[in-house]
């Protein structure tokens, strides 16, 4: 059983690669993966050219696909604060990944409810993860549901826990409908003055976490794929942490 250690603030943890428990959506096209904003599905089709197939089964001699999706609208993404501007700001400009503790944390809210000051931790690693369905969204369309959302206050209380990677499984950490103000994500990527400054921090949204996973510290890969735009399709893997070595 391979164990592997890492330090954070001078602190020896130990966890088993081998671990690994993906808090990300599977990407299908049979309806399989939550979407939201009144979108399609996403699609992955065989690609279909003038003398090509991408399908074995047509004749092709590979099977080559075409795939669409809306990262902000399709299964787990990551996005950073040019969501918001005019700016082109890419996520990958800003973000290099994130290896180290967060802490999972569940509410016992029901759905539509507002997640308030109250609902949160006392304390937080740098990166976490809020659940608020212990059932989990595998399948869901969030359209027109009017899903739970951060208040002001209480986003403003999770910067002040000094959380820089937020997860959450609900599709926005904003209303449904707020008239584009989207109050909650200006909050957490410190605009003032018309200017940003946690241009470093994420959001991800729509994670998948299992129920048998209890709350508690854990170590974070939050994994994105190098697309060129503010958000993308991520995998956050989380790994149970073995025990804590002492000081160093």
């Amino acid at each position: 059983m391979p164990i592997f250690s890492f330090i954070d603030k001078n602190k020896k943890f130990a966890y088993n690669p081998e671990d690994g428990i993906s808090l990300g959506h599977q990407l299908n096209n049979n309806g399989a993966t939550p979407k939201a904003w009144y979108s399609s599905n996403p699609s992955i089709n065989a690609i279909q050219q003038e003398g090509f197939s991408g399908d074995t089964r047509l004749g092709g001699s590979v099977n080559s696909n075409e795939i669409r999706i809306q990262p902000h609208n399709h299964g787990t993404h990551t996005e950073c604060y040019g969501h918001l501007t005019d700016e082109r700001v890419v996520l990958s400009d800003v973000f290099n990944g994130y290896l180290g503790l967060t802490s999972l944390h569940s509410l016992d809210l029901p759905y539509g409810k507002p997640i308030e000051e109250r609902h949160l931790p006392k304390t937080s690693h740098p990166a976490l993860i809020l659940r608020t369905s212990k059932d989990g969204f595998s399948a869901k369309d969030f359209s027109n549901s009017e899903p739970s959302y951060i208040t002001p206050k209480a986003m403003e209380g999770i910067v002040a826990l000094g959380v820089n990677h937020l997860l959450i499984d609900l599709p926005s950490v904003d209303p449904e409908f707020d008239d584009g103000k989207l109050v909650a994500h200006r909050i957490f990527w410190g605009y003032k003055n018309k200017a940003y400054n946690r241009t470093s921090c994420t959001i991800t949204e729509m994670v998948q976490i299992p129920k048998k996973i209890s709350d508690g510290a854990y170590l974070l890969n939050l994994q994105t794929v190098d697309w060129k735009t503010d958000a993308v399709p991520s995998n956050p893997i989380i790994y149970p942490i073995r025990k804590e070595l002492g000081e160093q």
